[in-house]
């Protein structure tokens, strides 16, 4: 122990001075030649995994916020200060690094928000050893960031132009009735319609229009496309116009009404309707039949028939034409009612035969059943009576009359009315029949008084026509 006190201690002040020269020494060449300075430098901030907003569908709505040069205060011995001057900027840059990290952001806050979401971004240095920061301006920046989505929309056809008169522009169709935008979240919800403009002046028949621009609208009309990425940029357009004919329209009432009813009427209305289509399917095609079935109806009723789906083919209803056709129809019940006719009235076949009719009175009944209304305006002399005394021998005969009824009336009566006559003396009726026509053919009837004649021509087409209906199985039954 003395020995080492000894050592320390003597020639103490020697060494004590030897020592505050080294230390001299040291401080002058520290702080003198090489001392430790402050300086700034400005150097372009960097940015780290931006990536994540491409896997995260996010947006940077900012990207200007990026490009800033950052203010660095640097510490340092002025040696390595003069290095760090000295160096060129792309050399400085890896030696003083200012940067943010995208890492830092909420993904899950900002798809939750809505709208564009502020994110503070914070500025960090990473230097080389011996350097030190001192301030960092900007210490954080501010990016905007919003969702990227994608919607479907419907493409919208703007019509440019008219047709020529008496044609009609059918629905044009395009080859891509809907496209796929993405963009973000915000300029999707600005997104009013995506529409194709077509221009139809000078079409006539079909034609076929390509590489139409689609465009993205705004609810004030403005075209902001740009904004936006679209699954398709063009279209094509198939325009159809067709000339326009007009239809008579005819209802057919096809069924029955219930039992103890009958059809007294049917009215419809629009009594034309207008259709398009190409000229070949329009062709000949003059009217268009409505049926209707009256399904065992018992009351009157008024129906609306859709005739669009029953059209012909190739034919269709022109656009200003309503599909509906509306058809009334009176259903009334069925009565019945006695006529009597006079049998002065009844009309004979066999005009040379001698008879006479076995009856005292003067009147045949006829019991008829049809609705009230046409009951009501039906008379005794609606009803026509043949007797039928052709090809028949001498004697006493019960002959079964025809009875003829206005349309939509019928026999009430199980059986015809007969009539008990005895013939005295019978006739060749074919041989007067065909000399009664001969008497009369046209010539003559176009050169002579022919009053004769209309009344008995009036009779045959009155039968024969239909106008009047036969009591058939009467007929064939009869004696």
């Amino acid at each position: 122990m003395r020995r080492i006190a000894s050592a320390i201690f003597s020639d103490f002040y020697w060494k004590l001075l030897a020592g505050a020269m080294a230390f001299l020494l040291w401080f002058i060449g520290t702080y003198m030649f090489n001392p430790i300075q402050n300086s700034s430098f400005t150097i372009q901030l960097e940015h780290h995994n931006i990536e994540i907003l491409t896997t995260e569908n996010l947006y940077l709505l900012n990207p200007e916020a990026l490009d800033v040069l950052v203010l660095v205060g640097v510490r340092a011995p002025r040696h390595d200060l003069d290095i760090l001057g000295d160096a060129t900027p792309a050399r400085r840059a890896e030696m003083v690094i200012p940067s943010v990290d995208f890492r830092a952001i909420d993904v899950a806050a900002i798809i939750a928000g809505n709208g564009p979401q502020t994110v503070r971004l914070d500025v960090s240095m990473n230097m080389y050893a011996g350097y030190e920061h001192i301030f960092i301006r900007p210490s954080f920046i501010e990016v905007e960031l919003d969702v990227i989505t994608t919607e479907v929309f419907a493409v919208d056809i703007d019509g440019v132009g008219e047709v020529d008169s008496g044609l009609e522009l059918r629905a044009i169709r395009l080859a891509n009735n809907a496209v796929t935008v993405t963009g973000t979240r915000t300029n999707i919800a600005r997104i009013d319609r995506v529409q194709v403009s077509v221009d139809i002046w000078g079409i006539n028949y079909v034609a076929e229009l390509p590489n139409l621009r689609l465009d993205v609208l705004d609810t004030d009309g403005n075209i902001i496309t740009d904004y936006f990425q679209l699954s398709v940029t063009e279209t094509t357009a198939a325009v159809s116009v067709w000339p326009i004919e007009t239809l008579s329209l005819e209802i057919e009432v096809t069924g029955y009404v219930a039992p103890g009813f009958a059809v007294e009427g049917h009215d419809f209305e629009p009594r034309q309707i207008s259709v398009t289509g190409v000229p070949a399917d329009l062709d000949d095609l003059d009217y268009f039949v409505v049926s209707l079935d009256l399904g065992g109806r018992s009351e009157s009723f008024i129906e609306q028939i859709d005739i669009s789906a029953s059209l012909p083919a190739g034919v269709f209803l022109a656009n200003d034409q309503s599909p509906y056709v509306s058809v009334g129809v009176e259903i009334e019940p069925i009565i019945e009612r006695v006529f009597h006719v006079l049998q002065d009235d009844i009309r004979v076949f066999g005009m040379g035969v001698i008879y006479d009719v076995l009856s005292d009175a003067q009147t045949i009944g006829v019991r008829v059943m049809g609705s009230r209304t046409q009951l009501e305006l039906m008379r005794s002399g609606d009803i026509v009576l043949e007797l039928d005394l052709r090809n028949r021998a001498i004697g006493i005969h019960t002959v079964t009359l025809l009875v003829g009824l206005p349309d939509g009336m019928a026999l009430a009566q199980p059986n015809a009315p007969t009539l008990r006559v005895q013939i005295h003396e019978p006739a060749d009726i074919d041989d007067e029949y065909d000399e009664y026509y001969e008497e009369y053919d046209l010539d003559y009837y176009d050169e002579n008084d022919h009053s004769e004649y209309d009344d008995y021509y009036e009779y045959d087409h009155f039968y024969y026509d239909n106008d009047y209906d036969y009591d058939y199985d009467y007929y064939d039954a009869r004696p």
